[in-house]
């Protein structure tokens, strides 16, 4: 099942966190249609993507993996895992995330972080391994890997919950005789990316949007996650 987040900002006045309004612009609209509550040229939401890599690094949501619990890398270190509504928050917050709790969705990982620690965090001196196009299940690495030609397709669920090895990582299992009998693996292509590659849409559009609201100690995002 795939993973959304719903997120918005909120600015601290006179000892007060107030939330903040449709200040933001929206990727999504489309100035050829006429303008209503799903179709503003501005938003209340800071950030209207899906990038699990994000979504990692915010809460420790997804990390490491996607819909079905399919392997996409070696994950990410969180800027801090998840800390629940803040007891602070603005009552449309509150409301807001209430409400979401009472439709029956899987509603989680609420949690919120300053401006500060999403500028002070290390976005581009950090690494990780994302697993790359070329992922094939065991049973077809002799056929992909080494004769060059796309992995089969399968249904997603066919790679979810299998052990991930680089070649290097799956030959040296071989030839050691460490392979465990009855479990799944799959071999990629590891690639190297800093967390600002993976996170580029969130840290170089969302934060400069953050910034024009005040200072980076008076400003912050609340969030939660839905699945």
């Amino acid at each position: 099942m795939a993973c959304d987040i719903h997120i918005f900002a909120e600015v601290r006045k006179d000892g007060r966190w107030e939330k903040v309004g449709h200040v933001f612009p929206n990727p999504n609209h489309r100035p050829d249609e006429p303008e209503s509550d799903w179709n503003r040229s501005r938003t209340d939401q800071p950030y209207l993507g899906s990038n699990y890599d994000v979504f990692a690094v915010l809460a420790d949501v997804r990390n490491g993996y996607g819909v079905a619990g399919v392997p996409t890398g070696r994950g990410f270190n969180p800027i801090a895992y998840p800390r629940g509504v803040p007891a602070d928050a603005s009552p449309e917050y509150r409301e807001y995330a209430a409400a979401w709790e009472q439709t029956g969705y899987p509603c989680h990982s609420h949690s919120w972080l300053t401006l500060r620690e999403l500028l002070d965090y290390n976005w581009a001196g950090q690494s990780t391994i994302v697993y790359g196009p070329k992922t094939a299940l065991e049973r077809d690495y002799e056929h992909v890997v080494r004769t060059g030609t796309p992995p089969p397709p399968r249904m997603i669920t066919e790679v979810a919950f299998v052990e991930v090895l680089t070649p290097g990582e799956y030959e040296d299992m071989l030839e050691s005789g460490t392979r465990e009998v009855g479990k799944r693996y799959a071999i990629c292509e590891p690639l190297e990316m800093t967390y600002l590659e993976c996170a580029r849409d969130f840290v170089e559009g969302t934060l400069p949007e953050l910034g024009k609201l005040g200072a980076p100690e008076d400003v912050r995002i609340v969030f939660f996650f839905d699945n």
